[in-house]
């Protein structure tokens, strides 16, 4: 039974390495196929899927889609600074400036209060590389 909750933590990590890598290698409709399978199967840090996705639907000028994928990381880490500000910028290229603005100020004082959150990269140790 530990070998084999090991192995799930090792194949949950590797899921993340896939969207990470598929983020940077500028492929954003692969990073919201393997984040929404991630969620789909609860994986561990949900928050990291939802942000990757959202920034994936940006890039994709998804606005809408952005901003759900943002309002869920935020619902799952309310102090995501990061997922605060492409919320307002989400929402402003809604047309939203408003709120949008008082997102992004949201995503300053968080980083000022509580820094910026590790990236996800730092967070994935495979333990056996």
């Amino acid at each position: 039974e530990v070998v084999t909750g090991e192995i799930e933590t090792a194949y949950q990590k590797c899921y993340g390495l896939l969207v990470l890598g598929y983020y940077y290698l500028g492929r954003p409709a692969d990073v919201i196929h393997l984040a929404n399978y991630a969620l789909a199967r609860r994986f561990a840090d949900p928050e990291l899927f939802y942000y990757y996705m959202g920034l994936s639907a940006y890039q994709l000028n998804e606005y809408e889609r952005a901003l759900y994928f943002f309002k869920e990381c935020v619902k799952v880490d309310p102090m995501y600074a990061e997922a605060f500000h492409y919320l307002g910028l989400s929402l402003n290229k809604l047309g939203n400036q408003e709120v949008g603005d008082k997102m992004m100020k949201k995503a300053e004082i968080l980083r000022e209060e509580h820094g910026s959150p590790e990236p996800f990269e730092k967070k994935i140790d495979l333990g056996m590389f």
